[in-house]
């Protein structure tokens, strides 16, 4: 039996569904949206746009479940088209620049809340997400002014408060801070990410026994709440709890700004075991100063029988490769591998940071035989005929690390700080930076 074609050849369309027929089949897929039965809810919206596909209403709705569900990149064509059938709508707007700010897109989703916000200057959620965006952006000044439009519109906006907290932790402003995540936890005491952030802010004044108290109350609330896992983790390690600490730290690859993607090796992921022979390769993740902390550990994974590649960032691979690098422990990698460049077989694998746990470190067994790295003879020889006319002491000088770095602000400063420090030092100073 063939189908039925209209006279262009074409099958023809769904019946346009009557005005009272499409709001009862809206009515009823926001419903189970609202009950978070996204599935149904998407089925529903996917439906009535079949019948009526240019209702704006269902296009917007049916872009933020996909959204919801993950999926944000399908978000953005219904989105797009709903504002184009209506654009005066401000929550389509806004919802736009919520996928945009989740594709890590924060200049093009500060636009989309302008918009929103030309069309309804008092919508306190779009105020709220230009903060998002602007602190994604790198601003938290800006972000601080728009949660505080927001707070101003709706003074017992929790998430606002919340979200000004981290905006002024990132200022600097720990007291200011302190209070908006607190203020955020009295307009919803069970407000997970505020007890979160406050725990952080408390961590950063060195207060770690109410950090840890305000990271555990998140957890309490939100059992799967990875950034607080990764919190807790810091938090135990500067108690001194390393066993905790670093069993906890292995959360750090669920957290969604996490610096190094999870890499998904064939091989197993070394549990401590004696190796017997058996070749691991270990990898560097994170900045160069957590490789070239955390390299300390080689000689004790080659002392249980291990062969070891070791795999770290380009800049590193000289000073890692070189034939006395580990020699003040003995026991070096059997060959050192910059990345990006092919790796050799191996049996199990292990990222360097999660060696501590496997060894079961404590504040007592640290390897602490220093120096664990050597610079190269020849090297060495060439900058000391280089310095040998300089007045001793000769102090090298560095002032700055990664710019890109979200905490940059406690990791560098000016050049010119070190000013008072040159003109009245004795002895020569050399800048490495």
């Amino acid at each position: 039996m063939t189908k039925a074609r209209n006279a262009e050849g074409r099958p023809p369309a769904h019946p346009k569904a009557s005005p009272a027929a499409a709001a009862a089949m809206l009515q009823a897929a926001v419903t189970r949206h609202r009950a978070g039965a996204l599935d149904e809810a998407a089925a529903l919206y996917a439906r009535l746009l079949a019948v009526n596909p240019n209702d704006a209403n269902a296009l917007h709705l049916s872009g933020v479940v996909a959204h919801q569900r993950g999926d944000h990149m399908a978000a953005l064509p219904p989105i797009r088209r709903a504002i184009a059938l209506d654009p005066r709508q401000h929550a389509f707007h806004n919802a736009l620049g919520v996928v945009l700010l989740a594709l890590k897109r924060p200049d093009d989703a500060a636009k989309a809340f302008q918009r929103a916000l030309q069309l309804a200057p008092d919508f306190a959620e779009a105020h709220n997400n230009l903060g998002n965006a602007l602190q994604a952006k790198g601003q938290p000044g800006a972000a601080c002014e728009a949660y505080d439009r927001a707070i101003a519109i709706r003074p017992a906006y929790a998430e606002a408060h919340s979200n000004r907290s981290v905006a002024l932790r990132a200022l600097g402003r720990l007291r200011e801070a302190e209070e908006a995540a607190r203020a955020a936890i009295g307009h919803n005491p069970r407000y997970a990410s505020a007890f979160a952030n406050l725990g952080l802010i408390l961590q950063d004044q060195a207060r770690y026994e109410e950090a840890l108290a305000c990271t555990e109350a998140a957890l309490a609330m939100a059992p799967d709440h990875a950034e607080a896992h990764c919190n807790r983790a810091v938090q135990l390690l500067q108690l001194g709890r390393f066993s905790e600490g670093w069993s906890e730290y292995e959360w750090r690859w669920q957290t969604g700004g996490f610096t190094t993607p999870n890499r998904d090796f064939a091989e197993p992921s070394w549990n401590g075991a004696p190796l017997g022979g058996q070749t691991i390769l270990l990898h560097a993740e994170q900045g160069m100063g957590s490789a070239i902390q955390f390299v300390r550990y080689v000689p004790m994974v080659t002392a249980r029988g291990g062969r070891v590649i070791l795999e770290c960032q380009r800049p590193l691979h000289r000073l890692f490769s070189h034939g006395q690098a580990f020699s003040g422990s003995g026991g070096a990698a059997a060959a050192v591998i910059a990345k990006g460049h092919p790796l050799p077989r191996r049996d199990v694998q292990l990222p360097l940071m999660s060696l501590p746990a496997r060894m079961g470190t404590t504040l007592e067994t640290i390897p602490s035989k220093v120096p664990y790295l050597f610079a190269d003879e020849d090297a060495s020889e060439r900058w000391r005929r280089r310095f040998e006319h300089l007045v001793r002491p000769r102090v090298g000088l560095v002032w700055a690390g990664n710019p890109h770095h979200k905490n940059d602000r406690n990791r560098s400063l000016p050049a010119t700080a070190l000013k008072p420090l040159v003109a009245g030092g004795r002895g020569s100073f050399i800048s490495l930076q």
